[in-house]
This record gives structure tokens, C-alpha cells and sequence, in this order.
């Protein structure tokens, strides 16, 4: 998502700080998974951030394939199925928590098909043009997931 590191680590600390506030002022477990969404979201950045860093500092490089999967499987996994889900938890009406229940399941079909992808297929980053590119070599198909 960010153009560096810096960036990313600045999107960490200010996702963190409002989602610690939100989850602080939650009355609901509902609500909370909900306000967790920021905090979830800075782990992804966090790790994001640790990745330029990998790419660049020949001591952190072992831990790349760490940051790789873990900025992946919030976004591919995660994300598919935490948006709708806390989501359709805090909704009451019944006909859009019947098109919230549709789209979690879809998510849990991406996030199954994606897990898979991630299990048994390579991944890669190059950084291109300020941002970073993942390449899930996935034999057949379009490389460009992410």
C-alpha cells in the first residue's frame, strides 16, 4: 500500500493508536472485533514497512519471507473474511444480513483458495515504480494478485 518504509511505519503507529481508542470505548464483542480493524491493520503496515526495510538492510533479508507472508495473509486471508463477518455481526436488519452472510462465505472461498495459493506456490516481491509488487507464481494464471 505505501510508497516506503517510512510511510508504512506512520500508517502502523497512527492505525494503532485510533484502534486501541476504538476498541476502548467498545460495549460489544461485536464492536470490538469491529474497532480491531484498525489494529489488524497496522500489523499489516508494520510488516509492509519491515519488508522495504529487507529489501534494502542485508541483516533483516532472512526475515523477508516472514514480512511477505504476513502482510499476505492479512490481505488474501484475513480481510476476505474479517471485513464481512464483523460487519454482519453488528447489523440488524435481516434482509442485509442475508447479503452480509453471501459475502462471507465468497470471502471464505477466497480467503481458502488464496490460503492454498500461499501454501503451495512461491512468492516474490520487486519494488516497481515506488511501490512493491507481489508475484504469487502460480503456474497458468495471471501473476498479478497483489
Amino acid at each position: 500500500m505505501c510508497f516506503w518504509a517510512g510511510a508504512s511505519f506512520g500508517a502502523s503507529v497512527v492505525l494503532s493508536i485510533i484502534g486501541t481508542a476504538a476498541i476502548m470505548k467498545a460495549r460489544t464483542i461485536p464492536q470490538g472485533l469491529f474497532a480491531g480493524i484498525p489494529v489488524l491493520f497496522s500489523i499489516q503496515q508494520l510488516a509492509e514497512g519491515m519488508l522495504w526495510l529487507s529489501s534494502k538492510n542485508l541483516g533483516l533479508e532472512s526475515w523477508q519471507p516472514f514480512f511477505i507472508y504476513t502482510f499476505l495473509v492479512f490481505a488474501l486471508v484475513v480481510w476476505p473474511i474479517w471485513l464481512p463477518l464483523t460487519i454482519c455481526m453488528l447489523e440488524k436488519d435481516t434482509r442485509r444480513k442475508k447479503i452480509l452472510w453471501f459475502l462471507l462465505f465468497t470471502g471464505i472461498l477466497v480467503s481458502v483458495g488464496a490460503g492454498f495459493a500461499l501454501l503451495f506456490y512461491s512468492v516474490r516481491v520487486v519494488q516497481f515504480d515506488r511501490h512493491l509488487h507481489y508475484d504469487i507464481n502460480i503456474p497458468g494464471e495471471t501473476k498479478d494478485l497483489i
